[in-house]
């Protein structure tokens, strides 16, 4: 995992999934 994958994921986790585009959904899902 990047460290730019996990900083979108903390963002992520931060802001809740309402925002996610459709691409971000499916990795977050992936590696939560």
């Amino acid at each position: 995992m990047s460290c730019e994958l996990v900083n979108l994921l903390e963002d992520v986790k931060d802001k809740g999934t309402v925002s996610l585009k459709p691409f971000e959904s499916k990795v977050y899902t992936l590696y939560r």
